[in-house]
């Protein structure tokens, strides 16, 4: 099973508020022992949010859903959003990057009703 310790040595603070961001952490080294459920590729779809979108996860990448990711965040250091939907890891332990998801349900306005 993998687990969040594989990255504990070389992920640590990042707040990201972008709504897709490849970023590079460093530690921090202060970790909880939260048990996060971390999915492996094997070439499924994973779902983003609730059913916003759904993403193919091969087999050289791990995904977290939205309340993992905000655990993951808040126990790296850093300070989660709440618009968190999803993050993607590398499993090749040389990358150390990772690829968080936002989404903001901001509306949409119909051209019926712009005036």
């Amino acid at each position: 099973m993998w687990k969040k310790k594989r990255f504990i040595g070389r992920l640590g603070a990042a707040s990201i508020t972008v709504m897709m961001l490849a970023t590079i952490f460093t530690s921090n080294g202060a970790y909880a022992e939260t048990e996060l459920n971390w999915i492996e590729g094997t070439g499924q779809s994973v779902t983003l949010g609730d059913d916003l979108a759904e993403l193919k996860l091969s087999e050289a990448f791990v995904f977290l859903n939205g309340a993992d990711t905000q655990t993951f965040q808040q126990e790296s250091g850093g300070v989660p959003s709440g618009m968190e939907i999803g993050m993607v890891f590398p499993m090749d332990d040389a990358q150390n990057w990772a690829v968080m998801f936002e989404y903001e349900d901001s509306g949409h306005i119909s051209d019926k009703e712009k005036e």
